[in-house]
């Protein structure tokens, strides 16, 4: 034929390879079972939590699940390109009443290090006679660090009378003598 009967084509495997991994995906969510234990990449940060992809799927590595240590901000465990371990906490779906799809991926941090009250058992044993340092006080006590990501409430009656505020019996960061009387 002439050159003017030419027809060009253009292709693209775009499609087949978005296809292929959302296969992958769908299959990798659905092989997940809670305790199972996995290694992946931060991909996002926020004030809620850290965002962890683990294997072209994206589970969350809630707050409350960084650390045993209170107050733990996301930015202070990890950034962004890391790579941490995690174990699955929990895998959940839409509950569309259709066909199922996994939407959510719950994940740990803090469920694959020592727990602390294990650690230190002997140490937090009631009636011993502890040196703890006070983290921070409230209308109601001071909460006092005995170990490593442990604190206890001191009650603001323990501190004196007619307290408004632990804050004006004890400041943050002052070490004192305590006893534990209960531990639950």
């Amino acid at each position: 034929k002439g050159s003017g009967d030419a027809k060009d084509l253009v292709v693209s495997r775009r499609s087949i390879l978005e296809k292929e991994n959302r296969k992958r995906v769908k299959e990798l969510l659905r092989s997940l079972q809670p305790g199972q234990k996995i290694r992946g990449k931060v991909s996002q940060i926020r004030e809620y939590g850290l965002f962890v992809d683990i294997g072209g799927a994206d589970g969350l590595v809630h707050q409350s699940e960084l650390s045993y240590t209170f107050g733990v901000k996301p930015h202070e465990v990890a950034a962004v390109g890391d790579e941490v371990d995690v174990q699955v906490i929990k895998v959940g779906s839409d509950g569309d009443g259709q066909k199922e799809r996994i939407t959510r991926v719950n994940l740990s941090i803090k469920a694959l290090l020592p727990d602390p009250w294990d650690t230190h058992a002997e140490a937090i044993a009631e009636g011993n006679v502890q040196k703890g340092k006070v983290t921070r006080t409230t209308d109601f006590g001071a909460f006092i660090e005995l170990a490593p990501s442990i604190e206890g409430l001191l009650h603001i009656t323990e501190l004196g009378r007619e307290l408004k505020h632990a804050n004006q019996a004890v400041k943050e960061g002052e070490e004192l003598h305590v006893v534990v009387e209960r531990a639950d």
